[in-house]
């Protein structure tokens, strides 16, 4: 079931909600500029079934990147199932249909994915020591410098 917003001053705003042990993080947007937010734990006990959603083309992304493969596994694995939320298809839908073309790494371990089939959407991933947060947003989506530094400082305090 999806969340549902109704207000008197606004029309057609949808939330996409998630959650891990330590705490939920929800993302408000207007009908028309569709989000999906999604947090994991980054936890070696889930490496093999993460593994195990990963196609070997985005095998051969984490080659080029500086992470574990833990971290890289949770990290896919937030993109795909925050672009699910966007579909609304939660995870009925075979993740491979979300496959990852590629990542760049940016400031404060700040990672922007681009998907194979879905080429209109981003996903933006903020990887800390204990946690991963993907936000899925249109491709053209400015994230405001200011708000995702504080994204970044309010994660950081939260993880310790």
């Amino acid at each position: 079931m999806q969340p549902i917003v109704k207000a008197d001053e606004v029309n057609n705003i949808h939330v996409s909600i998630t959650h891990n042990q330590d705490f939920g993080v929800a993302i408000a947007f207007p009908e028309e500029h569709p989000m999906g937010i999604d947090i994991e734990d980054v936890n070696d006990k889930n490496l093999f079934p993460l593994k195990e959603q990963m196609t070997k083309a985005e095998w051969n992304v984490y080659r080029k990147l500086n992470l574990s493969e833990i971290q890289y596994a949770t990290m896919l694995w937030t993109a795909k199932e925050a672009l699910s939320k966007v579909f609304k298809t939660g995870l009925m839908t075979p993740f491979f249909i979300y496959e990852i073309a590629n990542i760049r790494q940016t400031e404060w371990s700040t990672y922007i994915s681009n998907f194979v089939n879905f080429p209109q959407y981003k996903a933006i991933s903020y990887l800390h020591q204990r946690s991963v947060l993907t936000i899925v947003c249109p491709k053209n989506t400015e994230i405001n410098p200011k708000n995702e530094s504080l994204l970044h400082d309010w994660i950081s305090e939260r993880e310790g």
